[in-house]
């Protein structure tokens, strides 16, 4: 049976980091993300299980339930789910009376289809982002650990290249903040493409030094850099529709 391990560093959006839908209606702050790194031959299965849980959810009135695939490990899977506090991590999400049973059977069947199970909970931080109309295909994520005293200049920074992009026009793209399951000083950001062949393109801060010039973004990355404690690592996850759900716009 594989073990539940909380990794230091969660990789995605993914998955923010990032990856929560910008409706009508405010999505909670906190969000947990659960990593699977799936058995190769019970990928089908572990699919269909999740398809049922999604099923199930949003019967129940849970605001979204989104999967995502790793692009870069086609056997990874990241499931993101809103909560509205802490308290609210040890809650099933699943109607109790009609259904304990069927979950309680799913659960022994999925621990048998995945080699490892990984969780983070994070906190959006909505002043550095601006998430778009709907939620994206594809998300590029990049995962940053900064010097231990530093998380406050780090979202200081991040809030600088956040209000130029905006001011640009710019959309698809947020930062969360690790709360539980890694270091605190661990922020996930993503940008929405709706392809590979976007990353042949310029990103963002391309498009702001050719705004702001050299000189404003050259000093800009000088400062971050000066504070991370970790090299920045990028991935790259495709929403799985079939077993997601969000809210409409």
């Amino acid at each position: 049976m594989s073990a539940l391990k909380m990794r230091p560093l969660i990789a995605a959006c993914v998955v923010g980091m990032c990856m929560s839908p910008a409706a009508a209606q405010d999505p909670p702050t906190l969000q947990s993300a659960v990593f699977f790194h799936v058995k190769p031959d019970r990928v089908a299965e572990f699919r269909a299980i999740q398809a049922r849980f999604t099923e199930m959810r949003k019967a129940n009135g849970v605001l979204y339930r989104g999967i995502w695939r790793n692009e870069n490990d086609r056997n990874e899977y990241v499931v993101l789910i809103p909560r509205e506090n802490f308290a609210a991590i040890s809650a099933t999400g699943f109607p109790p009376a009609n259904a304990a049973a069927e979950v309680a059977a799913l659960r022994t069947r999925l621990r048998q289809t995945y080699d490892s199970r990984d969780v983070v909970v994070r906190s959006r931080l909505p002043e550095l982002g601006s998430p778009g109309a709907t939620v994206p295909h594809m998300v590029v994520t990049r995962r940053t650990t900064v010097k231990p005293g530093m998380a406050g200049r780090y979202v200081e920074l991040i809030k600088v290249r956040s209000d130029a992009l905006k001011e640009l026009g710019v959309t698809g793209f947020g930062t969360s903040r690790v709360r539980l399951g890694g270091s605190v000083t661990s922020f996930m950001s993503y940008r929405a493409i709706e392809s590979l062949a976007d990353l042949d393109g310029p990103g963002h801060t391309a498009k702001w030094r050719e705004a702001a010039g050299d000189e404003v973004v050259d000093q800009w990355i000088e400062d971050i850099v000066s504070i991370l404690d970790t090299g920045t690592e990028r991935d790259v996850y495709v929403r799985q529709d079939n077993l997601s759900y969000y809210p409409e716009p």
